[in-house]
């Protein structure tokens, strides 16, 4: 079978030629040549048509500032500054004194400086006599001495003797809080 193929009219070529042109033109006056520049106002804007991206940087105000975010991470540590200048020079002291004693569990001496005698009262229970007044001064002490032994944990306790101004009374304690035998080290400061 054979097919007929037919040619559109002159008239219908036309026809259609004046259709685009028609609508094309329209189009393009309506952009560029109806509409100058800046020619469209609120009056033509619809609410809420208009998006961030249709404006110029700067011309939208800026919005209420938002909460603070998380807080980042700590910077490296900066440079030491320099050192700051000496400070004026303190009133003179009467001096700290060098009394000490370290004292084993069975509350014999094992070293001490400007003490006379040291023994064990009771169970856990010391007394360091020194050869001045201590009774104003203050008392440092430790579980363990440096010769003998380290008298493992527990607790120590130092008080001034009432009855006796150059006496201090030691307690040494087991972890538990019983008192018990431990060497120690006591420091006085005058």
């Amino acid at each position: 079978m054979k097919r007929i193929v037919r040619r559109p009219s002159p008239a219908t070529v036309i026809a259609l030629i004046a259709l685009f042109v028609a609508l094309g033109g329209t189009g393009f006056a309506a952009a560029k040549l109806v509409l100058p520049r800046n020619s469209v106002g609120t009056l033509q804007v619809r609410n809420g048509s208009l998006l961030k991206v249709d404006f110029k940087a700067g011309q939208l105000p800026r919005g209420a500032r938002g909460p603070a975010g998380p807080a980042g991470l700590a910077g490296p540590a900066g440079p030491t500054g320099p050192a700051g200048p000496a400070g004026p020079t303190g009133p003179a002291g009467a001096g700290a004194s060098a009394l000490w004693a370290a004292v084993n569990s069975s509350g014999s001496f094992a070293r001490s400086v400007g003490t006379t005698s040291a023994g064990r009262l009771d169970d856990g229970q010391y007394e360091v006599v020194f050869n001045k007044d201590v009774s104003g001064c203050g008392y440092v002490a430790t579980l363990g001495n440096a010769t003998t032994d380290k008298s493992g944990p527990g607790e120590v306790s130092v008080a001034p003797r009432k009855d006796k101004a150059n006496a201090v009374f030691v307690a040494t304690f087991n972890s538990a809080g019983v008192a018990a035998d431990k060497s120690f080290f006591l420091s006085v400061f005058c």
